[in-house]
């Protein structure tokens, strides 16, 4: 495991390049899978720790970006089943008015009917 670099620049680029979305922090690491043998300076002595070379960056392992015409047609089908469920809500929403002004009416006329078979007294 690999601390971030102090530089800022450095810190800045290994950020991308790992997308990193949050503030890196001191304790913050990163894994020596995503460096390659080249990154490292080996040591001397066998049970010296293997040091990361100053210009290394993150290559490997990387978190894989989606490629924008997948984004862009996820984003299509979205809006089509919105735009689908929208037309599905308006012809349910008409024909409850629909179902509504029939009822209203055939009540209407049933009160008309009721009214017209009473006496007057």
């Amino acid at each position: 495991m690999h601390g971030f670099p102090k530089n800022a620049l450095s810190r800045k680029k290994w950020k991308i390049l790992l997308r990193i979305d949050k503030p890196i922090t001191n304790t913050m690491k990163v894994c020596s899978a995503h460096f390659t043998k080249e990154d490292y300076i080996l040591p001397d002595v066998a049970h010296k720790r293997k040091c990361l070379k100053k210009t290394a960056c993150p290559s490997r392992n990387l978190p894989q970006i989606r490629h924008q015409s997948a984004v862009n047609h996820e984003a299509k089908a979205k809006r089509e089943d919105r735009y689908v469920r929208r037309q599905q809500l308006l012809e349910k929403a008409v024909r409850l008015e629909a179902a509504d002004t029939l009822l209203l009416l055939a009540n209407t006329e049933a009160n008309t009917h009721t009214k017209e078979e009473e006496p007057v007294n």
